[in-house]
């Protein structure tokens, strides 16, 4: 996609999209070290948010706020965490998932 189209697309969503917090869980070393993939889904009414992690060993969760910028409040809102191996060695996948609220 070039700059100009998602310039195009942006404009569209001028003035309706408002911020809401959530709460994810990532698999990291440190609070401060979350420097692998969190993406959002929507889904209906629902927000999934997919955190995968690179690794060849167990990584602890953490709790992690994240602001979105919807349309609407989702209805429910899922996370979940999974660890993908980084080198030659394979992990098992960790996943959490749970309902939780948010807040506008």
């Amino acid at each position: 996609m070039d700059l100009r189209r998602e310039l195009e697309d942006l404009e569209a969503w001028r003035g309706r999209l408002r911020p809401f917090l959530a709460k994810t869980v990532t698999l990291a070393e440190s609070a401060s070290d979350h420097s692998s993939d969190s993406q959002p889904h929507v889904m209906g009414d629902t927000l999934l948010i997919s955190h995968v992690a690179e690794g060849n060993r167990p990584l602890p969760m953490q709790n992690l706020p994240v602001v979105t910028f919807l349309d609407r409040q989702p209805a429910n809102i899922y996370r979940e965490a999974s660890m993908k191996p980084g080198n030659s060695i394979p992990s098992v996948p960790t996943v959490d998932q749970m309902e939780i609220t948010i807040e506008p």
